[in-house]
């Protein structure tokens, strides 16, 4: 099950649908050459992701809460290794849409595709990948475009 959460007014303006977040889970188990159970489970919607959009102040309230710093950013994720209802919950990714929407005209892309790029990093974060160093630097990004045909850490 994938839950998706919309903090911004008008929601239904903005509403990324499971069925979009789900086609990048299962492109990201392909990419990452993640065996075929966990696959299977992505693509049949076993275990829970949370992707939540908010708002700049609910991005940079979280932000200075779990990481000490106090500034706005595209992308936070937090992974958990705890069951509800008996089914693993994979973590959760918070997504900025207004930082999202600017980065997209930006980089000129639409919004779809900037979220898509910043789901596919909160995603690696939960599976253990950072960006630390130069050498976790260049393995993200060398995922991130294997699987989006770019990142955020290539820009």
């Amino acid at each position: 099950m994938i839950m998706i959460w919309e903090y911004r007014q008008n929601a239904g303006e903005h509403c990324i649908l499971a069925k979009f977040i789900s086609d990048i889970l299962g492109r990201v188990s392909f990419g990452l050459g993640l065996d075929w159970k966990w696959s299977q489970n992505v693509q049949a919607g076993r275990g829970i992701l949370s992707c939540v959009i908010v708002g700049e102040r609910r991005i940079k309230s979280l932000n200075a809460e779990c990481r000490n710093q106090s500034k706005i950013t595209d992308v936070l994720s937090f992974g958990s290794l705890e069951e509800k209802s008996g089914e693993q919950l994979w973590g959760e990714i918070f997504i900025c849409y207004n930082v999202a929407e600017r980065q997209a005209k930006e980089y000129g892309h639409s919004l779809e595709r900037e979220v898509e790029i910043l789901f596919v990093h909160g995603l690696l974060h939960l599976f253990g990948y950072d960006h630390h160093t130069a050498r976790d630097r260049r393995e993200m990004q060398h995922i991130e475009e294997k699987i989006v045909g770019g990142g955020l850490i290539g820009r």
